[in-house]
């Protein structure tokens, strides 16, 4: 049980467990949140929280689980070898973490690699901007997303996408490292925007599904 950093100019702390569970985000905020899969919208911020950990397999505030390198000859190594190149490559100044995990979106669901991108917004861009960057390298790299699973909120994102016969979940989010610092009856956004960067905790990560 091993985690392999792959590249660091400047450490961010990975003190996110690696753990994709459940089959929808729950969000919340003020506004209703726009949903394409199995998402459940709440009014709290534990809720929100717990949709951030689906979305990025990172708990907030919790130390980093060990983590298991997937067999040399998996089917799937060259699909995410090539990924990890190109987020390692976009995110040059960031330790990233490789490892194994489960995932469940909606109907689909398993266990495959996955490479995290994780530390607070002192260090980091938005979540969306990191979604974006690595939704960039996806469809560069030739994937396309599979619009009837996926799920948005204002804390989280979650989409699936194929490649032949390889598939991949991307995930990112956004959480208070300390989840008593935005208690449930109090608006998640307006919470993050009081938090200073340093106690705030930003994620993205591609999984590659197992064949």
């Amino acid at each position: 049980m091993l985690s392999t950093p792959l590249r660091s100019l400047r450490t961010i702390a990975v003190i996110g467990a690696i753990v994709l569970a459940g089959s929808a985000v729950a969000c919340s905020d003020d506004d209703d949140a726009g949903t394409d899969a199995d998402t459940e919208v709440t009014t709290t911020s534990t809720a929100t929280s717990a949709a951030t950990d689906e979305a990025t397999g990172a708990g907030a505030g919790t130390a980093p689980a060990d983590a298991t390198q997937a067999p040399a000859d998996d089917a799937t190594l060259e699909a995410y070898s090539a990924l990890v190149q190109e987020v390692t490559a976009a995110f040059p100044d960031v330790t990233l973490l490789e490892d194994n995990g489960s995932f469940s979106v909606g109907d689909f669901a398993g266990d495959g690699r996955r490479v995290l991108v994780f530390g607070t917004a002192a260090d980091l861009p938005s979540f969306v901007e990191i979604e974006q960057t690595l939704r960039g390298i996806l469809e560069a790299d030739g994937w396309t997303e599979d619009t009837t699973l996926a799920a948005d909120g204002p804390t989280a994102t979650m989409s699936v996408w194929d490649k032949g016969e390889d598939r991949a979940v991307l995930g990112a989010g956004v959480s208070p490292a300390d989840p008593s610092a935005c208690p449930a009856d109090q608006i998640i956004s307006e919470c993050l925007d009081s938090l200073d960067p340093s106690e705030v905790n930003v994620q993205g990560a591609i999984t590659v599904a197992d064949r």
